[in-house]
């Protein structure tokens, strides 16, 4: 079982080149790019990832079946479609991220992240499938009432209004009078500390 170099994780690397091939054993057409890896991302920072020159391809197949599929990911890219002078205009400075996983054999496989797929809209006809099941299952379904909207507060106590009367004060209508103590007890003070 082979020994691989690089931990399953994610990955900077800078784009080298491009080139098509074949598989040796197969014979399976693909597109390879090749990247010099430079850093790891580990600890929640990145990490020179070798101190050496490290190489490695991201293959994209070009069978029947999936062709469509590595043309999406070309697109996704930003390649200009060419071969001879590839540019992706989704790199960073030529820069990319990049995915490292270890196959059942023991082999990496790399790849760019799950960020970079696209999602797939439905077509029109799987929608219309989908809507006309939903309104089926919402006929039978009890529909709850709709709620109420929560009714005012309510209406706060009538008081009577404050007196307005602003005509003079009386001695007598002072709790206390206009005594020392009175005054003492009206303020809530010490005795000794009354002015007059």
């Amino acid at each position: 079982m082979p020994s691989p170099e690089f931990d399953v994780g994610t990955y900077w690397g800078e784009f080298v080149c491009m080139r098509d091939d074949k598989s040796p054993n197969s014979g399976t057409p693909y597109v390879a790019l090749t990247f010099k890896i430079l850093d790891y991302w580990h600890n929640d920072k990145w990490e020179e990832a070798f101190p050496g020159d490290r190489q490695r391809d991201v293959r994209m197949f070009v069978t029947e079946a999936a062709e469509p599929y590595t043309i999406q990911q070309l697109e996704r890219l930003g390649w200009n479609g060419d071969f001879e002078q590839p540019a992706f205009s989704t790199f960073e400075d030529g820069c990319t991220m990049l995915e490292c996983s270890i196959n059942k054999e023991g082999y990496e496989n790399w790849g760019f992240p799950r960020t970079l797929k696209e999602q797939d809209p439905w077509d029109a006809n799987e929608r219309r499938r989908f809507a006309a099941k939903y309104k089926q299952q919402a006929k039978r379904d009890v529909v709850p009432p709709k709620s109420k909207a929560p009714s005012a507060p309510p209406p706060a106590p009538k008081t009577a209004p404050p007196s307005r009367d602003n005509g003079p004060v009386r001695d007598d209508e002072i709790p206390g009078g206009a005594t020392k103590e009175g005054a003492a007890e009206l303020l809530d003070v010490a005795e000794n500390e009354i002015p007059f």
